[in-house]
């Protein structure tokens, strides 16, 4: 198999190869489409992979312990999971061509076929004493930041960590803790952003999607690049002061801050309207018998109009 990954890296640089049975099965499980130039195979449409070597290049420092790019896993939150309590897991960034078990919020699973889109894990330890409430909410909106620097202006954030485009879901944030020790709690910061998906890729998907086709104006490598730079700037400060500084920046991103919006709480269903967050990142929610607090565990939110 590493012989056909090898002649499927040199085809995404622009080389032809030899026709095998085992490259054409190879092809079509990563549902690359070929076509034959002088009797050799060449992929039909470009297919940038992850270079490790370029992104740990444009991260600037060395906070990043180790930089992985698989070309298929489980799950990239799961792997450094398994992980947490090994001496390099803070700063460990795990990358994945394609997952086959990927993971969202609420146990959905996150669609990731092969060398389309972002599937990246780091992994990160925060002291034991800071309240790690919000965190994902300030994952959010620097993700949304580093977004629209790269030409995408019409993204916001869906409470609490859904990044939305034209109405659909472009990118996804999964945080998971591993038990803490000697004052440090473990976590892993999962991040999915669809560059391009099809209707194929997406038949699965239960929920409106979106994707970044023709509007970034960045490659994926340097959009990963981007993005990690980016949390490692942020992160030390969340860990200085927690969520509550954040709290009055969350409201340029909140796409449905002031709008009417529905919760869902186990089989109940509560409307109101959404007047932003608290100091710990919880959901305030206005209703007809008053306001309300919600966390991100409890519930999920759609907006009414």
């Amino acid at each position: 198999m590493s012989d056909v990954i090898s002649t499927i890296k040199g085809m995404a640089n622009g080389l032809s190869a030899e026709p095998t049975t085992e490259l054409a099965d190879a092809l079509a499980e990563a549902g690359l489409t070929t076509h034959q130039s002088g009797g050799r195979l060449v992929l039909s449409e470009p297919l940038e992979l992850l270079d490790t070597d370029l992104i740990r290049r444009s991260v600037p420092g060395d906070i990043l312990s180790r930089v992985e790019a698989h070309w298929s896993i489980d799950s990239t939150n799961s792997y450094l999971m398994d992980r947490a309590s090994s001496a390099d897991f803070h700063g460990w960034l795990c990358l994945a061509e394609r997952q086959i078990q990927g993971r969202g919020r609420r146990g959905r699973q996150w669609i990731s076929p092969f060398g389309k889109n972002i599937y990246m894990s780091l992994g990160w330890n925060l002291s034991s004493r800071i309240g790690l409430e919000g965190l994902s909410l300030v994952v959010g909106m620097q993700l949304a930041r580093t977004l629209r620097s790269a030409g995408l202006k019409d993204i916001g954030v869906k409470w609490p960590n859904d990044i939305m485009l034209d109405r659909g879901k472009l990118a996804g944030i999964l945080i998971e803790m591993a038990t803490p020790r000697q004052g440090l709690i473990g976590v892993v910061i999962g991040i999915g952003i669809n560059l391009q998906l099809d209707e194929k890729d997406a038949g699965e998907i239960d929920q409106a999607w979106s994707d970044t086709r023709g509007a970034l104006g960045i490659a994926r490598n340097k959009l990963v690049a981007n993005l990690v730079s980016d949390l490692l700037e942020e992160l030390p400060r969340f860990a200085d002061t927690g969520f509550a500084p954040y709290q009055d920046s969350w409201k340029k991103f909140d796409l449905y801050y002031g709008r009417e919006v529905r919760i869902q709480l186990g089989e109940n269903f509560i409307e109101g309207v959404n007047q932003g967050v608290d100091s710990r990142g919880n959901l305030l929610l206005e209703t007809e018998e008053g306001q309300q607090i919600f966390n991100a565990g409890e519930v999920s939110l759609r907006a009414l109009s």
